[in-house]
């Protein structure tokens, strides 16, 4: 039988055309909005591979905490003295019940008998009464009473005052000179002795309380109470060896200054960076001080040998590649690794804006970490340099290279490969956390530098 001529003709091409396009398009849309693939825990991607959490992966909080106590108990732990004289420092309300128990206190210390700051409002505008005094005495009566002005004692508070307790700091004092700091010194007596004492201990953890909290958002907000109270204790330590170098007692004022001098090692025993910058602006405080003392009084070989000796047992008070290799590494992992899970985190805490796509597109965040491995590796390469002409030129190819990788990323081509790519878009994000993410390294090595150049020129003054 003939076959009917007006039969249309199969076209069999155009169904696979169809088919293979249905298939690419499907393959587009899997590969842009599909499940992203699953993390894998090794150094080379998580940087830590133990403890876990309950969805396989690294708990960064739980780490940091343990590698914190380790050793450490309630008897031969310093900050636990040194929070019995501050209480409660800089601590949210929230922050004290976890803080407490996790440095072993029965109760919450009682803050009545804590460190007052020098520069509170109530010791300043003590200050501003005496010195009120001091000036109404050759006054006539129309001039003493614009002096009691209100606007006028706002500015000799907040002028004035600090500029005197600034001073109280820097450079010897006597009772008789400033009898309202002399009083303050009084009142704080016992908090600054324990603040003394809590140096004496051989360790230190003083744990954020972003660690032993319930709620944790990822190393990026990790609170840092701690850091600025040392550094207050450092400034009111000093101010009382000060007053003690004006009153005569060398010794006094040393073991003050010695204790400072503990303080930034103690701050430099944390990971993050600005725990190691903050270590090197409290060891200035003490060298600073040290000099003036070393120059205060009649000269006394016996007392400046002394005083060389301790700083020639002191070691730098940081260490910034250990920061940058243990720490920030590890920060930058752990941002990745919540990212991946929920990207509006970092939206929540204002990164920036945009992040919250991830949540939609599909990555590979393994490649992300690999490369930020990279980048650490180099990094602390470069950091670990033997001269300083040769970590200079390191740091600047470093950064030269990173800020090529920055700029490349809005390239026209990279965004429309990224598209169309997973390895491409993941190479992207990688290039981006990098740019935000990592440190002002060329800065924190020479502030590392100049601390280390300090210590040692003070040692040439001691000698």
């Amino acid at each position: 039988m003939e076959p009917d001529e007006k039969t249309p003709k199969r076209r069999p091409w155009l169904l696979r055309g169809l088919l293979v396009m249905c298939a690419l398009f499907c393959w587009f849309l899997f590969q842009l909005f599909g499940p992203n693939p699953t993390i894998i825990v090794s150094e080379e991607t998580t940087v830590i591979t133990s403890p876990l959490r309950a969805d396989g992966l690294p708990d960064y909080q739980r780490h940091w905490r343990d590698v914190g106590r380790e050793g450490v108990t309630h008897e031969n732990n310093g900050a636990v003295l040194f929070w019995q004289a501050i209480w409660p420092g800089e601590l949210r309300p929230q922050d004290w019940r976890p803080m407490s128990e996790a440095l072993g206190f029965e109760r919450i210390p009682n803050s009545a008998e804590a460190l007052q700051d020098p520069y509170h409002k109530l010791v300043r505008e003590l200050i501003g009464f005496w010195l009120t005094e001091q000036y109404q005495a050759g006054l006539s009566n129309e001039e003493s009473d614009a002096l009691l002005n209100p606007a006028n004692q706002a500015i000799i508070v907040e002028t004035t005052a600090d500029e005197i307790v600034g001073h109280a700091m820097s450079r010897p004092w006597t009772s008789e000179q400033v009898p309202p700091l002399a009083d303050w010194v009084a009142r704080n007596e016992n908090a600054l002795d324990l603040l003394r004492e809590a140096t004496k201990r051989p360790k230190w953890w003083s744990p954020s309380p972003s660690l032993v909290g319930d709620e944790y958002e990822g190393a990026i907000a990790i609170l840092l109470p701690g850091v600025q109270s040392l550094r207050g204790g450092a400034r009111a330590l000093s101010l009382r060896a000060m007053w003690h170098a004006g009153e005569g007692r060398r010794e006094e004022a040393w073991n003050d200054l010695k204790a400072c001098f503990q303080f930034a090692r103690f701050c430099a025993q944390g990971f993050t960076l600005i725990e190691q910058l903050v270590a090197i602006a409290i060891d200035g405080i003490a060298l600073n001080r040290t000099v003036v003392l070393l120059q205060t009084g009649e000269p006394d070989a016996a007392f400046a040998r002394q005083v060389l000796n301790d700083l020639n047992a002191l070691k730098l008070p940081c260490d910034i590649v250990m920061s940058f290799d243990k720490g920030e590494r590890a920060f930058f992992a752990d941002t990745v690794v919540m990212l991946s899970q929920d990207a509006d985190s970092l939206e929540d805490l204002g990164v920036g804006g945009g992040f919250n796509l991830l949540n939609y597109i599909r990555i590979d965040w393994n490649p992300v970490l690999r490369t930020g491995n990279h980048w650490y590796d180099r990094l602390v390469e470069a950091a670990r340099k033997p001269t300083c002409e040769q970590r200079t030129a390191a740091f600047d190819q470093f950064e030269d290279d990173l800020t090529t990788v920055a700029e490349s990323v809005t390239s026209p081509g990279r965004l429309a490969a990224s598209v169309f790519s997973a390895g491409a878009r993941s190479s992207v994000v990688a290039d981006v956390m990098m740019s935000l993410m990592l440190p002002a390294l060329n800065a924190a090595m020479k502030a590392e530098e100049r601390a280390q150049t300090w210590l040692d020129l003070t040692r040439v003054a001691a000698a």
